[in-house]
């Protein structure tokens, strides 16, 4: 069973991760924070190659 879901094809959702540096302003300049946050920027169907835009539900935050 995948834990993304099916397409209306029948096909299965495969995620398709990036990562992302927290950045933050100081005294007017950006400075990573350490902190790496895995997020998932949309699902693919693996049989139609349709995209399915989705929330934020499934960020995970890392530290390093």
């Amino acid at each position: 069973m995948n834990s993304f879901g099916k397409c209306d094809c029948g096909g299965n959702l495969q995620p398709v991760w990036f990562e992302e540096n927290e950045t933050i302003e100081y005294r007017g300049f950006m400075h990573t924070t350490g902190k790496k946050r895995k997020c998932l920027s949309h699902l693919i169907c693996d049989k139609c190659l349709s995209n399915v835009i989705i929330n934020g539900e499934f960020d995970e935050t890392q530290y390093t």
